[in-house]
């Protein structure tokens, strides 16, 4: 896990696996284990799933076996031997706008603050989860809002009549953050402003997406910093969650349905429907730049002003 460097989504599921992996290599001689041990182990524990998965539990097995190796208890890494599956088309179902709203009229506030963002920013539950109410300046690593001391006028993107702009929201987009458009800039709206006024409470929290832990909490959970900060996969369980609870999609199969990430493409999907360019807002690494701060050499890009209308 040190080596690695392992975010939070990937340190939970090799968690996961290695749970299984104890499990079923437990009483065979590490000397012992054959390509037959490897395909068991891929029927044993993902039988039913698709190419894509039984190819990532493959290499998952590669991984610690080379580490094995490394350590003198193996000799050869016979997860290598292993040919890969036929890689599956996505069949995961896009999400509506209309199922959407239904989601969100049946989820908690937390929920509704994390589907508000999406929707606004197109950003994923990774960055989400990490937006502080106020930063001093923008930083690396950091998604936050910093606001003016007064708000100024910007032109919409699409071209209507200039809106009012409190501040901008910068987001360090985790999946590309050695990439130059991975340090975006949104500026905060009326309607991104309404939706960060909404989810203050009684709570102290820094975090916008926020919600005081249960009695059986077990304390601030790994990679946060505040006991009230959400994990990325708290909060897309909860989505799906919600999802089921309300029978939206229940004439697909689970693995189809769609999951809170689909809000970014959903987000993506209506930002273009208003001739609104979602690439430079998504962090897309194709992206245009415009430099608007810089500390250093670090360049952020700052995208149009738009705003999608939920109401």
């Amino acid at each position: 896990m040190e080596r690695e460097d392992l975010g939070a989504n990937a340190l939970s599921t090799l968690e996961n696996d290695m749970v299984r992996a104890k499990q079923y290599f437990a009483d065979v001689n590490a000397m012992d284990i054959t390509l037959r041990h490897v395909k068991e182990y891929l029927d044993t524990f993902h039988g039913e799933a698709s190419g894509n998965v039984r190819n990532r539990k493959t290499s998952f097995l590669e991984k610690i076996f080379d580490y094995a190796i490394d350590e003198g208890i193996m000799n050869e890494n016979p997860a290598k031997k292993k040919l890969r599956d036929k890689k599956s088309k996505k069949i995961r179902k896009r999400l509506s706008f209309e199922k959407y709203k239904e989601i969100f009229a049946a989820a908690p506030k937390f929920l509704q603050v994390a589907m508000s963002l999406a929707l606004q920013t197109t950003h994923a539950v990774n960055e989400l989860s990490k937006i502080k109410y106020d930063i001093k300046k923008p930083k690396t690593g950091v998604c936050g809002c910093v606001w003016f001391d007064k708000p100024v006028f910007l032109p919409l993107a699409s071209g209507e009549c200039e809106a009012k702009v409190y501040g901008k929201l910068y987001i360090h987009r985790q999946k590309v953050e050695d990439e130059e458009t991975s340090l975006v800039a949104i500026p905060i709206g009326e309607e991104l402003k309404a939706i960060i006024d909404s989810s203050r409470d009684r709570v102290f929290s820094p975090y916008v997406v926020h919600r005081m832990p249960t009695r059986r909490s077990n304390g601030i959970a790994e990679g946060n910093d505040h006991l009230t900060q959400l994990t990325p996969q708290y909060i897309s369980k909860e989505f799906s969650k919600v999802r089921d609870a309300i029978g939206a999609y229940d004439e697909l199969q689970k693995d189809e349905r769609p999951t809170f990430h689909e809000v970014r493409a959903l987000s993506a999907h209506l930002f273009a429907e208003q001739n609104v360019d979602p690439q430079q807002r998504m962090a897309h690494k194709n992206a245009k730049t415009t430099e608007i701060y810089k500390e250093g050499h670090v360049e952020w890009v700052e995208v149009q002003h738009a705003e999608i209308k939920t109401a």
